[in-house]
Formats: C-alpha cells, sequence, structure tokens
C-alpha cells in the first residue's frame, strides 16, 4: 500500500508522486489537497536596515500550485495592483508570476516602534523584533516548490528525488543539485 502525495493540480487533472518516487497521472482529485500556511514568526530588523518604508519589510512567498493572487492578497493584506508591481507581472492570475513572490507585508505588532525609541534613547543603532505573518516552510509542499523556484529548470520529480536523497533539507537538497550542476 503506498502513499502517494498530490504536487500538481492543472484543469481538472492531478499529477501524483508517491514517496517510492513513481508517478500516477489521474482525475480523481479526492486526495489531499496542497494548502498554504501561514505562521507568526518573530524576525529581528536592525534600525538602520534599508527599507523603502521604515514601518514596511518585504519577505518572499513561494507560489504553490493552489495558490491565487486574490488569496495572497487577503492573506497578506495587500492590493493587487501592489504585488503585481513589486513583482513586475500582469494579468489576473499567478500564472506570469515568478514563482517566488516580494511580498511587502506590516508587521503584526509594532514592537519596533517601541524598541526603536528605547535603542534611539540609548544612541545606538540596535534592533527590532518584529512578528510577520509567512508562509510556513516546513511542509514537503513548500520545499518541493521553493526548489523548483530557485532551480527552474528542474523537473518537479527531480526535485524530489534530491530533497528525499537529503532527508527533505532544502538547503542541502539545493546545494547537492548545484553540485551536480558542475
Amino acid at each position: 500500500d503506498s502513499q502517494w502525495e498530490m504536487i500538481s493540480e492543472r484543469s481538472g487533472s492531478t499529477i501524483m508522486i508517491s514517496f517510492s518516487g513513481s508517478v500516477l497521472g489521474t482525475a480523481n482529485t479526492s486526495f489531499h489537497t496542497l494548502t498554504n500556511k501561514f505562521v507568526l514568526k518573530e524576525l529581528t530588523l536592525s534600525t538602520g536596515e534599508d527599507r523603502d518604508d521604515a514601518n514596511e519589510i518585504a519577505i518572499d512567498h513561494v507560489v504553490l500550485p493552489t495558490d491565487t493572487l486574490q488569496g495572497l492578497c487577503l492573506a497578506y493584506k495587500i492590493s493587487a495592483t501592489r504585488l503585481r508591481m513589486e513583482n513586475g507581472f500582469s494579468g489576473n492570475s499567478l500564472r506570469m508570476a515568478p514563482k517566488k513572490l516580494k511580498i511587502p507585508v506590516m508587521p503584526v505588532a509594532n514592537a519596533a516602534a517601541n524598541s526603536n525609541n528605547a535603542d534611539n534613547a540609548e544612541g545606538g543603532g540596535g534592533s527590532n523584533k518584529v512578528m510577520i505573518r509567512m508562509q510556513d516552510n516546513t511542509s514537503a509542499e513548500f520545499k518541493l516548490y521553493a526548489f523548483v523556484a530557485e532551480l527552474p529548470h528542474m523537473e518537479l520529480v527531480e526535485a524530489k528525488a534530491y530533497l528525499d536523497l537529503s532527508n527533505w533539507d532544502l538547503d542541502e537538497a539545493l546545494r547537492s543539485a548545484r553540485e551536480d550542476e558542475g
């Protein structure tokens, strides 16, 4: 009894890859569907960090097959126009978008303002801790598509093989693939 993992859903058909590496094409979409999960993460920012807006930072978002432009706009509280402008694509879908998007976000808690005042009182540059809503980067789906975003000429099956060989350590898988390329 092999376990299957859905990695792509396009126009009613689904591509499944088993954990053993074989591929199955099917029209049945009753399998586990990919969902983008978000987590709150604490980031430390230096007060002298270059940003367009002192209250805003940019984070990376790896586009998954189930992502939509509208869904990302809702998740990150950003307008579609601003998201398209920041990433240089047009249209109402993510088809022409880069595989890894830069998302300008506002910190969840305004800890930056509080610690910035304390740092300035001490006369130092210091750092700020802020909470940011980010894509969960621990799932197998995220790692698979992050790999392909970094090495776009790789197929999903190849990316999965590299990740399997590195025990799903994304950095190690990317390093190994780059070494193999020469």
